[in-house]
């Protein structure tokens, strides 16, 4: 493609670029499914600085405000591979800016441990209709990863699911929103009270 890109008349570089866009959206997701098959059971928790992880992501064009400074404690290459879909998903649904925030506590879903952290992610796209929503909501929690649901939100839940959580979407005002469960951090890294929400 990038040949041909070279070559190419300039009335065909946009449908090249889109072309080019896509194949390295789909090489994304093919690795992040490779992440997943070679974790299997077997998740490799450590503590993750979440804005060093971000500085080895591909988020342009997206502005990304990261409000986490206490660090994670997830499997890192899990953890990219969520964050790299769900960015691309945001640019994709017209975003131009996303917050990632900390949050710990059960979300009102007596299946979560009230001790989970929450990485949630808000963006400023497009977002979803309140029972459009619903419905996502319903089969990520089925675990029918059909249309609607895409393969950003499946590999992100997926990653929640390994992590002993799920991915939740969250009802904002604006834009779309997602909290990817992490379960919950050894003693050592657990925040001070009244630090979480």
């Amino acid at each position: 493609l990038a040949v041909a890109q070279r070559e190419a008349p300039a009335d065909l570089q946009p449908r090249l670029q889109r072309a080019r866009d896509a194949a390295e959206r789909l090489r994304r997701v093919v690795t992040a499914l490779l992440s997943l098959f070679r974790a299997g059971a077997d998740v490799q928790r450590r503590p993750v600085d979440l804005p060093a992880l971000l500085a080895h992501l591909p988020v342009e064009p997206l502005q990304v405000h990261c409000e986490v400074h206490q660090p994670l404690w997830a499997d890192a290459d899990l953890l990219a591979a969520a964050l790299a879909n769900l960015l691309d998903n945001a640019v994709r649904h017209g975003a131009r800016t996303v917050t990632l925030r900390l949050h710990s506590g059960a979300r009102g879903d007596p299946r979560c441990d009230p001790r989970c952290d929450w990485l949630e992610l808000h963006d400023d796209g497009r977002g979803l209709a309140g029972a459009q929503a619903l419905q996502m909501q319903a089969l990520l929690d089925a675990r029918r990863y059909e249309r609607p649901v895409g393969l950003g939100l499946m590999l992100a839940d997926l990653v929640a699911r390994a992590h002993g959580s799920r991915l939740q979407l969250l009802p904002v005002a604006t834009g779309f929103a997602v909290a990817l469960g992490l379960g919950h951090a050894p003693e050592a890294l657990q925040r001070s009270p009244g630090a979480a929400d």
